[in-house]
């Protein structure tokens, strides 16, 4: 049998702290060993070709979730057995990190629910997706009182040997059931249940304390969705709650919708009771995965709006629609507790209740079964015995992205007349081409409506920077009049000062001619203030000419700023950070105030001397009918160039990149594009094939190190 070697940033077993810099050894389905990445045992596997290594990253990987309490999804009811929408449910819940599930079904009158019991006994696990171990029946032997959704009809008083023939009607798929546990009887019901090896939880009923406390002291394991349908910890008539809170060795279910039971509640029970004892589960209804609308379920009319599910006539709660991830981050976010407790909550602990030795947590002798979570916790991938049963799609294709536009007070609107943007600003002095800064300036990605920002969090997998945000940026200005005479400071810097980061500029000019600011005349640090200080910026600045086809290398701390009549783009790593040293003393018709200066910022970060800066020598090369210019090329900050094509070419990077269309129209394989446009294309993927006469600019980030 093959191994495996599965390698995360952190691995959480469910079984003590996270493991760091973890691997997981996987061979047959089963684990092998859990260990750190350093460990003297690994050795002689990583020199061993024929063991097979999966890195995900900067992933966490936790036990799959066990789904104990779910009545379907995907518009199908669990009360109504089909081995198809079994199998279609079973890979949906897959891609919400669950590898184990119970189908939950409903209080139905007896020759109703023996039909179903018997269909369901003949069904096969299915074989991808989520593993189908059973049944929980949530029912018929509950109080008529507390039935909330549950029909009347099917409600009924334990009858002895029943639990013997259900069992024999699903070939042992019987798991779980749920009872009242004040009814007459139940000492003998749950010893015949404990028989079958078939947990006894309690809900949907009147009874005391006391008679909570008979029955768990009978055998009872622990309640079904505690604190709903059922009686409540009151100080003069304590219920089942308060014997649940009481009680030290019942597993106790919660819904962490955050609307089934406030999440202060929530907290507080897991305060009371700790992370040993919870089991989160989501209770959730046919509507799951089918957004908003009406659903039938359990013959119940209801409404879904917002996940929100509740029925039509009473307006009662009917279920949730979240999955498993949302439960084990809501747990997270409502109680504060490590991840190691929320996987205890998620998978040990249903596990434990149920039996399942092969299950529930990541140790040597059980399967593998586990998740892979990115860094904000959503799901990456799920294996089922080793095997992945989901992977999140991430497809591989060209994506457009939409500029942000800025007003500036030196702007014109050419990029308007020349590119067709549209915007109701006065002018657009700056289009940010590609920005991902969250909260601030931040594009769009068409195709998913996402922003850049949000986009590259989702899909890692489509840039492979190994940053912990997107790392380039380029924006096109149109300066009318002169720019503010600026600065951008070290990262360095920029860390301590703003906690930010700073920027180096690249500039290429796309058209016109003209002027900038580059570098100054002053030799000391004195010099250069004094004559800051006497505002003699005619003397003090070094004023170069500029055109069309020049590009300009703005390093760290290098005064500078363009004059007007160019239209130009600029490429930097993804920041925003400028300290402005003069601005004319004008004001701006828009704020009608003058903009901030940041004398002593420039100061500090001023390049002393700094007389020398001049556009780049730049060396065009042809190859497979592209002439591709290099503007710049610096590992861990940015490269950048721009492609010409006549008529026809190819054009191929590792890494990924994003194409600005400075000239021309055509097609970019079968995706037409015009002037103005900006296309993200993927790390990894296929030569693209340009076609017509263009010029386009690129940006992309090769991580430090590489050559």
């Amino acid at each position: 049998m093959t191994l495996t070697l599965h390698f995360a940033k952190t691995i959480v077993t469910g079984y003590g702290p996270k493991i760091d810099d973890g691997v997981l050894l996987e061979e047959g389905g089963n684990i092998v060993l859990v260990t750190r990445s350093d460990d003297e045992v690994l050795r002689s596997y990583l020199r061993d070709p024929s063991v097979n290594q999966v890195h995900h990253g900067a992933s966490t990987l936790i036990p799959g979730f066990l789904d104990i309490h779910t009545h379907g999804a995907l518009g199908h009811d669990f009360i109504h057995p089909d081995p198809e929408q079994l199998k279609n449910v079973a890979k949906f819940f897959a891609g919400e990190g669950t590898t184990t599930f119970l189908a939950s079904l409903m209080a139905k009158p007896r020759h109703i629910e023996r039909e179903f019991l018997e269909v369901y006994g003949k069904m096969d696990v299915p074989e991808d997706g989520a593993r189908w171990i059973g049944i929980h029946n949530e029912g018929p032997f509950l109080n008529l009182k507390f039935k909330a959704m549950m029909e009347a009809e099917g409600i009924r008083k334990i009858v002895k040997g029943e639990i013997d023939d259900d069992v024999q009607l699903t070939k042992n798929k019987l798991r779980m059931v749920t009872v009242a546990p004040e009814s007459d009887g139940i000492e003998a019901f749950i010893e015949e249940c404990h028989h079958h090896q078939v947990a006894v939880m309690f809900a949907h009923t009147d009874a005391t304390a006391q008679q909570t406390l008979h029955a768990l002291a009978a055998g009872g394991d622990g309640f079904t969705h505690l604190y709903n349908a059922m009686t409540q910890h009151t100080h003069r008539n304590p219920g089942a709650v308060t014997a649940a809170l009481l009680e030290g060795d019942s597993f106790c279910e919660l819904i962490t919708d955050g609307f089934h039971i406030d999440p202060l509640v929530v907290k507080l029970t897991y305060q009371i009771l700790g992370s040993r004892r919870l089991i989160c589960i989501t209770d959730a209804n046919p509507a799951k995965g089918m957004g908003d609308g009406e659903f039938v379920f359990g013959g119940v009319e209801c409404v879904n709006v917002g996940r929100k599910a509740l029925t039509k006539d009473t307006g009662r709660i009917a279920g949730s629609t979240i999955g498993m991830i949302d439960a084990f981050k809501n747990i997270l976010e409502f109680t504060g507790c490590p991840i190691e407790e929320a996987v205890e909550m998620t998978s040990v602990n249903p596990a434990k209740l149920l039996k399942l030795d092969k299950i529930g947590g990541l140790k040597p002798g059980k399967f593998a079964d586990f998740t892979v979570l990115d860094e904000r916790y959503d799901v990456v991938s799920t294996y089922r015995e080793g095997k992945k049963v989901f992977q999140r799609e991430t497809e591989r294709k060209l994506y457009k992205i939409l500029p942000v536009f800025n007003y500036r007070i030196w702007g014109g609107n050419r990029l308007k007349e020349k590119y067709g943007y549209v915007s109701d600003l006065p002018n657009i002095g700056e289009c940010y081409n590609v920005i991902a800064m969250k909260g601030h300036l931040d594009c769009t990605v068409e195709a998913t409506g996402q922003k850049l920002s949000d986009f590259f969090t989702a899909h890692r997998d489509l840039f492979k920077s190994g940053t912990d945000e997107m790392p380039v940026r380029t924006a096109m200005a149109n300066p009318v009049i002169p720019m503010s005479i600026q600065l951008h400071p070290d990262d360095a810097y920029a860390m301590k000062h703003e906690g930010k980061k700073g920027k180096p500029d690249g500039v290429y000019f796309i058209e016109g001619e003209g002027t900038m600011v580059l570098g100054h005349t002053a030799k000391t640090n004195e010099e250069f203030k004094a004559k800051v200080d006497a505002k003699a910026f005619d003397e003090l600045v070094r004023v170069i000419p500029v055109k069309a086809g020049d590009f300009v290398d703005v390093p760290y701390g290098t005064l500078h700023a363009f004059g007007g009549g160019v239209t130009l783009i600029e490429f930097t790593q993804n920041a925003d950070l400028t300290y402005r040293l003069y601005d004319y003393d004008r004001i701006d018709p828009i704020t009608k105030n003058r903009r901030t200066l940041h004398i002593r910022q420039v100061l500090d970060n001023i390049r002393i001397p700094n007389d020398d800066t001049r556009p780049v020598e730049l060396h065009p090369f042809e190859k497979e009918g592209v002439v591709q210019t290099v503007f710049h090329d610096e590992p861990g900050v940015y490269t950048a160039g721009k492609l010409e094509i006549q008529n026809e070419g190819t054009f191929r990077l590792d890494e990924f990149y994003f194409l600005t269309v400075l000239e021309g129209n055509g097609k970019i394989d079968d995706q037409e594009f015009k002037a103005g446009e900006t296309w993200f294309v993927p790390c990894e993927y296929p030569s693209i094939k340009i076609t017509g006469k263009s010029c386009i600019a690129y940006v992309t980030y090769r991580r430090e190190g590489k050559i």
